[in-house]
C-alpha cells in the first residue's frame, strides 16, 4: 500500500498539520487537567498512549518478546550490537571523527592544547 504525501507528513514536525494537531492535542491535555485534576489527567492521558500504542502495533506478543529482550539480555547470551544501548548521535560523531582522520586532521582528543594538562 502506498502512502500519499499527506500521509508521510501529518505528524512531521514544522508541518502545519502537525502543528494543529499537536495544539488540539495540548488543548485537550489542559481541559482536562482543569476538569479532572493533575493525576487524573495523567491517568488518562496514560492509557490513551497506550491504546494508541497497542492499536499501533501489528504483532503485539512479537514486539512484547523484542522489546524483553532489547531490555533484558539472557545471561549466557552475549551482547549484540542491537542490544547495547549507545549515547543518541554517537553514530553521526563517529562518521565526523572519521572523516576528520582521514583529511588529517586532529581530533580534540589528539590536539596538545596549551595550559592543561
Amino acid at each position: 500500500m502506498k502512502k500519499t504525501d499527506f500521509e508521510k507528513s501529518w505528524c512531521t514536525p514544522g508541518t502545519p498539520f502537525c502543528t494543529a494537531l499537536c495544539a488540539v492535542a495540548g488543548a485537550l491535555i489542559a481541559l482536562l487537567w482543569l476538569w479532572l485534576g493533575f493525576w487524573k489527567m495523567l491517568f488518562v492521558v496514560l492509557f490513551a498512549a497506550l491504546g494508541g500504542i497497542c492499536g499501533g502495533v501489528a504483532d503485539k506478543r512479537q514486539a512484547f518478546r523484542d522489546l524483553v529482550n532489547r531490555r533484558f539480555p539472557a545471561k549466557d547470551e552475549p551482547i549484540r550490537e542491537e542490544n547495547a544501548q549507545e549515547p543518541a548521535g554517537t553514530q553521526e560523531i563517529r562518521k565526523i571523527v572519521k572523516q576528520l582522520k582521514d583529511e588529517g586532521q586532529q581530533t580534540e582528543e589528539e590536539r596538545d592544547i596549551p595550559g592543561e594538562e
